[in-house]
């Protein structure tokens, strides 16, 4: 058949509305929103290490897996009742602590609570019992100070601080002939600690002490060399420990 002969049978089968289609994979349909409820950052944890993923708002993609954050907890902020045809089911929005991760997850995934696991001041609702829990954590692996009532005082200030110097916010509090012997410590450590302790290869107190001990090498210092050092530890997101010299 010639090439005239062709083209005009498809001009042909086109008039009389014949239309060629590509055939396509097929796309997940989004979900339907039909019920929505907001919360105030209710705290919430994996209920087991098994697979469960967190989708986008439309349920068309997986952002990540909760067998992933196994010392995560996650804070509610709204649960959507979500549709698909004959699928039907409750989802919560949750985030981190650190508001770096969130999606979407079955509300049967998920259990009310601070995770036990995980790093209880990298949350944002800290009890009192947690800060206690924290702070008797701390004072053992620094078993060799001496808590200290002005130096904790100075400490207790954490809940005020406004400044990204805390430092010099610290230092201005106390008398000006111990202002430049005073030292700093945090909980917080960051990078591989961060990495072993969300993984679940350490514990928190071994996090802790990691930390500790890294940041007072950094002032020649060491866990026996600071016997009889006074100490304030201060709680709020974060550990704030602060320390001065033995008085003569």
């Amino acid at each position: 058949m010639s090439k005239k002969i062709i083209g005009a049978v498809v001009v042909s089968l086109l008039a009389f509305g014949v239309n060629f289609t590509v055939k396509q994979a097929p796309i997940q349909a989004a979900y339907r929103w039909n019920k929505v409820k907001y919360y105030n950052h209710i705290p919430f944890h994996a209920k087991s290490n098994s697979t469960a993923y967190m989708w986008n708002w439309k349920h068309t993609k997986r952002l990540h897996n909760l067998r992933n954050y196994p010392r995560t907890t996650w804070y509610l902020s709204k649960s959507v009742k979500m549709n698909n045809g004959k699928k039907v089911g409750i989802y919560y929005q949750v985030t981190n602590g650190k508001g770096t991760v969130s999606g979407f997850v079955h509300r049967n995934y998920l259990t009310a609570g601070v995770n036990p696991k995980g790093p209880v001041l990298l949350t944002q609702n800290i009890t009192n019992e947690q800060k206690q829990k924290t702070r008797a954590t701390i004072l053992k692996i620094m078993n060799q100070t001496r808590p200290d009532e002005n130096l904790q005082k100075v400490a207790d200030s954490i809940n005020e601080l406004n400044t990204s110097d805390s430092y010099e916010y610290y230092q201005k509090q106390l008398p000006i002939d111990e202002q430049s012997s005073l030292i700093q410590i945090t909980s917080n450590g960051g990078g591989e600690n961060d990495k072993a302790l969300n993984s679940g290869k350490i514990t928190y107190a071994e996090y802790l002490r990691k930390n500790i001990e890294t940041q007072l090498a950094s002032s020649g210092l060491s866990l026996s060399s600071i016997k009889g050092y006074r100490i304030g530890i201060g709680i709020k997101r974060g550990a704030d420990i602060l320390l001065l010299p033995p008085t003569k």
